[in-house]
């Protein structure tokens, strides 16, 4: 843990104090954003202070906005700073942070507090910050479920289609399989067997081709919010990979890997282990997996993809997608 020195020199002049600052007890809180409960954030001094200090504590918020995502006390009177005032006589001081509730699926917020200023007898600093995460327990409406229930072995339903990048092998990539959530169909990607070679196969889809449970077609340009949710499963282990990508200049068909793709925030991190669902048993382990496709709302035109590639013919993982769920606003 590193520690926040603060060099503070007597009103003589002739004795100088080391004065050592930690955020703490705990440098990560969290809550959920329902929770009206406010968390106490600490600044311990090593030592009582002898004459009174100001400190500003800089709020780096990545988006979330104050007043409606989160509230502090003291308050920001400038955006990104709280101004702390520690009297003389004081080993420590306190501000409190809030999540507010606006029952509006957005997320969640990640805050990052840190030192941003010190005055008076406070001259220098360095040293930890403190972390709060609100996590967001509102739901955002589902707008489109897309199950694999009935779809044809080893085809590529509708309104997904695949590319296979030229030069890789061709039998194998993304197809239905019956080894779906509770014994269904699902839509997998393995290379193993068949012709020899690798695999690096697209599994690509238009947002706005997906049919709405309300009925009629999403429409990414007038949408607010938009997530994506996915079971996913990897019953062999082996070789190979997935990740999800989108794109605003791919035309829709071709091979993928010529035009400009970016990964989706948070999709690897959420995967299951290569061959997890084999070690679990005869029913496998299908997780969840939930993430934002906000940078796509507003848009005319886009698409997402979910890129399998390096399985091979002698070893192969599988990787079988169910029960997808677009949500949003």
């Amino acid at each position: 843990m590193a520690v926040m020195v603060l060099t503070l020199t007597s009103c003589d002049n002739n004795i100088d104090e080391q004065i050592a600052v930690t955020f703490g007890p705990v440098f990560y809180a969290s809550t959920i954003e329902s929770n009206p409960q406010a968390t106490v954030v600490t600044l311990n001094f090593s030592k009582p202070l002898y004459e009174d200090a100001q400190l500003k504590i800089g709020v780096n918020s990545n988006g979330a906005n104050y007043g409606s995502d989160y509230t502090t006390n003291p308050p920001e009177l400038v955006a990104g700073e709280i101004i702390m005032f520690a009297k003389a006589g004081s080993s420590f001081v306190t501000f409190s942070v809030s999540p507010v509730n606006n029952d509006k699926f957005t997320n969640g917020a990640k805050l990052n507090f840190s030192v941003a200023g010190l005055n008076g007898i406070l001259k220098s600093y360095a040293g930890n910050d403190f972390t709060f995460e609100i996590i967001d327990d509102d739901i955002p409406p589902i707008l489109a479920d897309i199950p694999f229930d009935g779809c044809t072995e080893y085809q590529v339903p509708e309104p997904f289609f695949e590319e296979i990048v030229p030069g890789f092998k061709t039998d194998r990539g993304w197809g239905c399989r019956p080894f779906g959530l509770a014994d269904t169909e699902g839509l997998q990607a393995s290379a193993f067997g068949g012709e020899p070679g690798s695999d690096n196969a697209w599994l690509i889809l238009n947002p706005n081709e997906i049919d709405l449970n309300a009925g009629g077609k999403l429409d990414i340009s007038a949408l607010t919010s938009l997530y994506f949710k996915v079971w996913i499963e990897s019953f062999f282990a082996g070789s190979g990979t997935i990740q999800m990508y989108y794109s605003f200049d791919y035309p829709g068909s071709g091979n993928p890997e010529e035009y400009t793709w970016e990964v989706v925030a948070g999709f690897e991190s959420q995967l299951p282990e290569a061959g997890s669902g084999r070690d679990a048993g005869p029913d496998g382990l299908f997780v969840p997996v939930f993430v934002s496709l906000n940078e796509l709302v507003k848009k005319e035109k886009a698409f997402i993809a979910i890129q399998y590639e390096g399985g091979s013919s002698s070893s192969s993982s599988s990787w079988t997608l169910d029960d997808i769920q677009f949500l949003g606003e």
